[in-house]
């Protein structure tokens, strides 16, 4: 089943350029699979904007890199061996593992609402 879970938004603080700024989750954890983000910027966020969800070990599940355009992005992070080396072609979208998430943006100006995220997860029992 999929759940989107309510909005994040960041408000940022610091110089032009590379002021920062988290935001977590009001939903309860999750288990399962990011299966969408969908990012709407600040009208004067600036293109050197980085916008990374991060669960509450502190393990960035996914990053997305200068922008500031909104979109709709369906997340997907590469799979390790079984020595913990990374494969090259072999895709899996990111998984939460009874976490709360936390949005954490870099690269941006103080702005107020500097990025709203929208994360959907498909629910794993």
């Amino acid at each position: 089943m999929f759940k989107t879970l309510n909005p994040i938004t960041v408000t940022t603080t610091g110089s032009a350029g590379s002021a920062t700024g988290t935001g977590t989750a009001s939903d309860l954890p999750y288990n399962g699979r990011i299966a969408r983000v969908v990012i709407d910027y600040h009208a004067s966020a600036p293109a050197t904007t980085d916008v990374s969800i991060i669960d509450q070990a502190g393990v960035t599940l996914w990053t997305k890199l200068n922008n500031e355009v909104d979109g709709t992005f369906y997340p997907a992070v590469l799979q390790d061996d079984g020595s913990g080396t990374p494969l090259t072609v072999n895709y899996i979208q990111p998984f939460v593992d009874g976490q709360k998430l936390n949005v954490s943006v870099a690269g941006s100006d103080a702005l107020t609402g500097a990025v709203v995220v929208t994360i959907t997860v498909e629910e794993c029992d």
